[in-house]
């Protein structure tokens, strides 16, 4: 699910849900990734439609952990994946999920011949039981 990462003493916090409208006019932080594929017409793009290209985008990230860091400064509002912040009651920061709900497909890719470590072989095979019905 997709959402709103900010700090929780902003007036956007009180709210339960963000809206395209409510985000017009804020200082963005976007993952550099996604921001590249709505350039060909994907995510944000879906989401937002038009307005994408009037967006205040502030900042773009590789690392979500950095631009929590930019968020819990001030400087801007992180759209990203809920669950990837601490948002715990010792955190500066919140998440707000989208509105209307904005959902993306994940994808995991490995080698063909992977060469594991016990711990890795152990989470490989967890992920294969886990999706191999949903494939």
């Amino acid at each position: 699910t997709w959402g709103v990462v900010m700090r929780k003493d902003c007036e956007l916090a009180k709210k339960t849900a963000i809206k395209k409208e409510d985000l017009v006019d804020l200082p963005l932080i976007l993952s550099s990734q996604v921001t590249q594929q709505t350039k060909n017409g994907d995510t944000y793009d879906e989401w937002f439609g038009k307005r994408f290209a009037d967006l205040n985008v502030v900042a773009t990230f590789n690392l979500v952990y950095t631009a929590a860091q930019f968020v819990a400064q001030g400087i801007g509002y992180m759209i990203t994946f809920d669950k990837l912040v601490d948002v715990s009651s010792e955190s500066p920061l919140c998440f707000r999920p989208l509105e209307p709900l904005a959902k993306s497909k994940l994808y995991i890719a490995w080698k063909k011949y992977p060469v594991f470590s016990p711990a890795a072989e152990v989470l490989f095979k967890k992920i294969q039981a886990t999706f191999a019905s949903k494939a």
